[in-house]
């Protein structure tokens, strides 16, 4: 639990940071890259030494975990404000 809270607020950081510099695709490319550690976390659930009921718990907490934070964070993105001609800002 600690490392999946490690994680999300890494992640959190990672977006605050995308919308900062790259206010346009922060969204995109934030959901992309936490696809990609999502796949890269299933990595230990393939190291030998575990036995099928290890392995497929293991899997399902990163999937719970991402199910969650990733539509959560993703949704809460700050989305840039673009006024029209004519509009006062």
């Amino acid at each position: 639990m600690v490392i999946a809270l490690i994680a999300s607020l890494a992640g959190w950081a990672m977006l605050a940071l995308l919308e900062r510099l790259l206010p346009r695709t922060a969204r995109r490319n934030w959901t992309i890259t936490a696809l990609a550690v999502l796949l890269m976390s299933f990595a230990p659930v393939a190291a030998p030494g575990m036995d099928s009921a290890t392995r497929l718990t293991l899997a399902a907490m990163h999937v719970a975990v991402a199910a969650v934070l990733i539509p959560a964070m993703t949704r809460a993105t700050v989305r840039p404000a673009f006024t029209t001609v004519g509009e006062n800002a």
